[in-house]
């Protein structure tokens, strides 16, 4: 099964490891869906609604049954509120958010 031999800086661990080009990964806070709806004071139906209709950034799903939403993305959002942002500037707000997300180097990227 294991026939290949070993890399030289595993059985020799004196050896020279070979260059590992690294960067350092980003920071990102994850939130549940009723620690956000608490922080917003909305119910679970109008969270998913202003998400399915582009109103609040989308979850991150993190398997087949658990999602999360982005704490700096949240927070972009609830600054608008406090902002005094319309209804279709908050949309605008969330769609700049998600596009972010699709560029190297974005939050959730």
């Amino acid at each position: 099964m294991f026939n290949q031999p070993m890399p030289a800086y595993i059985a020799n661990p004196n050896a020279d490891a070979p260059e590992v080009e690294s960067a350092p990964l980003p920071r990102v806070t994850l939130l549940t869906p009723k620690y956000v709806r608490c922080a917003l004071a909305i119910s679970p139906s109008q969270l998913y609604k202003d998400v399915r209709t582009g109103h609040f950034p989308p979850p991150v799903h993190i398997g087949r049954r658990h999602s999360r939403f982005i704490a700096s993305e949240v927070v972009l959002f609830i600054n608008g509120l406090a902002r005094g942002l319309t209804r279709d500037e908050r949309y605008e707000l969330v769609q700049a958010i998600v596009a972010n997300r699709s560029v190297p180097g974005g939050e959730a990227a």
